[in-house]
């Protein structure tokens, strides 16, 4: 009995645990002073915080997915490919923190 006690003590401990780093998360990204989203596998947008929104205009419900937002965001479709082709390129590549120069001149 003893241990069947200690374990859902230790599972309630974990779950504790589990849900406050949970709200740090949502936390940083509602805080967060640039824009974010949370994909899923099928590349579906699941969230985007408020910086996102603000910068951009869209709800989630505007903008189901990247292929969505992009077509928003560059209508016209030969500059969409050339804005894909460079974000394709410039993340490739990259490592977590690391910018490339053209990032570094839209946002730096």
């Amino acid at each position: 009995m003893k241990g069947i006690v200690q374990y859902i003590s230790d599972q309630k401990e974990t779950e504790d645990d589990f849900y406050n780093e949970k709200q740090r998360f949502v936390t940083l990204l509602e805080n967060a002073p640039f824009s974010m989203t949370v994909i899923d596998r099928t590349g579906r947008f699941t969230y985007i915080n408020p910086k996102f929104q603000e910068l951009f205009g869209y709800q989630l419900k505007d903008i189901p997915d990247g292929r969505s937002w992009f077509r928003k965001a560059y209508p016209d479709p030969q500059y969409r490919h050339t804005v894909v082709s460079y974000w394709i390129e410039d993340f490739k590549d990259a490592k977590p923190g690391q910018n490339t120069a053209r990032i570094e001149g839209l946002f730096g």
